[in-house]
């Protein structure tokens, strides 16, 4: 298995199928790892010394991602992906839950763009849901939603975890 530091693919009208395979391909990969540390003396597979991070950057941006490629890129956050741009992608407020639900118990990802995604409010609700739940867990220090109507509702709802997120700086 082969690590990247950064795989740069925005504006290549990458769709759902391709960031899947791009996901697959990244489990692929940190399972490897994880077989490597395993057969090394490492016992438990979930231990923090194989929770490392096999693609520093994956920059996704201006491609048509969607949420279900918004989805299957959750799962990729935790094997492995410490910078995720996904920037006008339309993953839309459904595929920002999808990457709120997978941050739950990610502790590799620092930098998450998702500006010009349209979550709006219900999306920007869903990211605080995740930073209420990762406050010990969660090293994300960078979250861009630029452009996302996001609007009062959703920046209140931001605010009230962010005041509470350690992580976040």
């Amino acid at each position: 298995a082969h690590s990247l530091d950064v795989l740069k693919l925005g504006f290549n009208g990458i769709g759902p199928a391709g960031a899947s395979a791009l996901a697959e391909a990244i489990a692929a990969v940190r399972a490897a790892a994880a077989r490597a540390v395993s057969r090394n003396g490492a016992t438990c597979s979930s231990s923090p010394a194989v929770k490392r991070v096999v693609l520093g950057e994956l920059d996704l941006a201006c491609n048509a991602v969607g949420p279900e490629g918004a989805r299957a890129l959750g799962g990729a956050l935790d094997d492995g992906v410490a910078k995720l741009d996904l920037g006008n992608n339309a993953i839309l407020c459904a595929g920002a839950k999808e990457l709120a639900r997978a941050l739950v118990t990610n502790g590799t990802t620092t930098d998450l763009c998702l500006a010009g995604n349209d979550i709006a409010a219900d999306g920007a609700w869903w990211i605080a849901e995740f930073m209420a739940k990762t406050k010990r867990v969660s090293r994300l220090s960078v979250l861009d939603l630029g452009s996302n109507a996001v609007g009062d509702a959703g920046a209140c709802d931001l605010a009230e975890e962010f005041g509470e997120c350690g992580s976040l700086r």
